[in-house]
């Protein structure tokens, strides 16, 4: 972490070179990696132990890029002055306070073959390497619901979400609850797309609560007034559209998993995303008082993955009449005041060219730029 030469001080002693580096297995297995002789022009290899030039050569490594690395070299740079960066280093202090419990909780979509426990640590398949990026995590768990053919107002999908936030998985845990308890407490809930929904509607029907002090609700592009997208699928399904060949909008939306197989409907889940759904208007104002954070999208295309060309046909067939993440308008995305969003990852309140997909952490960051929906997880506690 390069920066200027202000900085936190976290420690009374500052720890010598050979204190810092020589009993490091994590920076001695970099630094073996290292072609010295390509890389390195200094040939005094060893003799300054950690040379900036060193430090580059190791950073610009490809087996350096993984979050896991990086945050052992951020924590021992903000040690050394050179490295030092002070709003990382900030980020390193915060970082040591008291860990939660993450708490995982996906969107509309998810089949009946991989509904199954919660999985603990990782789910890559929907949250790609997001554990990489939750150092301030104490455990993650990943809740595994079919949400195809039940939607957010499913009572049954409701009670699930509850339990597991409850953590009436983790036997430790549910021991220690009171049969009437059902307020959800110390953890960090990261909810994507209909996920949102589900948790509000939860609260509505007072199947559980939420301790505000003790929790923090992190709101990924959830559509919570609905989105127009599902008017034009349905259409899409009816083969009903006039735009381009009804027989062609048909393959897309099938293949991109919206309508039914052999069907000229909408998986049900779709159904209760549509702004005029009974109850949906209500959602936003339940939810409201507990997101601390929100990720929402503008760009269809976003990361560039194999969901972009599906996002992209339906946000060009729906045409919002505003930015979108392909499935969902920004203005349903967005919680409170506009002018509290950021196109910075480090903010609470996060504006990016990123799509809907993207904001599960499944395809990484943009190389460049400020899509950074992996990077937006980092810290948020």
């Amino acid at each position: 972490m390069r920066g200027g030469n202000n900085y936190v001080n976290q420690t009374n002693v500052e720890p010598t070179f050979e204190q810092l580096f020589a009993t490091s297995k994590t920076i001695q297995e970099e630094l073996s990696l290292v072609n010295k002789e390509q890389q390195v022009s200094n040939s005094r290899v060893l003799k300054d132990l950690f040379p900036k030039e060193k430090a580059r050569a190791v950073i610009s490594l490809k087996s350096f890029i993984s979050p896991a690395k990086a945050y052992f070299f951020n924590s021992v740079a903000c040690k050394v002055p050179y490295l030092r960066n002070n709003d990382k280093c900030q980020q390193q202090v915060e970082q040591s306070e008291e860990k939660k419990i993450c708490l995982f909780v996906h969107g509309c979509g998810e089949l009946e073959e991989r509904k199954g426990p919660p999985l603990k640590e990782e789910y890559e398949l929907y949250w790609g390497p997001v554990a990489d990026y939750t150092p301030q995590c104490s455990e993650r768990w990943f809740i595994r619901e079919e949400t195809k053919n039940r939607g957010w107002d499913n009572m049954e999908l409701q009670q699930s979400f509850c339990d597991f936030m409850l953590l009436k998985h983790i036997p430790k845990y549910a021991n220690q609850l009171n049969a009437t308890d059902n307020t959800v407490r110390n953890v960090i809930v990261f909810a994507h797309s209909m996920g949102n929904l589900i948790i509000a509607g939860a609260l509505k029907n007072n199947l559980c609560k939420i301790d505000k002090e003790t929790v923090s609700w992190y709101n990924l592009m959830g559509p919570m007034k609905g989105t127009k997208a599902v008017s034009v699928l349905k259409e899409v399904c009816e083969n009903k559209v006039s735009i381009i060949t009804p027989s062609v909008a048909k393959f897309v939306a099938s293949k991109a998993g919206y309508c039914l197989d052999k069907s000229t409907k909408v998986y049900p889940t779709y159904e209760t995303l549509q702004t005029t759904f009974e109850g949906i208007s209500e959602l936003e104002s339940i939810a409201q008082p507990y997101i601390k954070g929100q990720m929402c999208g503008t760009s269809s295309t976003g990361l560039n993955s194999y969901y972009s060309p599906a996002l992209g046909f339906l946000s060009n067939m729906v045409n919002f009449g505003e930015p979108n993440d392909g499935l969902v308008g920004i203005s349903s995305c967005m919680i409170g005041n506009s002018s509290q969003f950021s196109s910075s990852h480090l903010s609470q309140h996060y504006i990016t060219e990123a799509n809907h997909a993207d904001a599960t952490c499944r395809f990484g960051d943009a190389w460049f730029g400020s899509v950074k929906p992996c990077s937006y997880f980092l810290m948020k506690k």
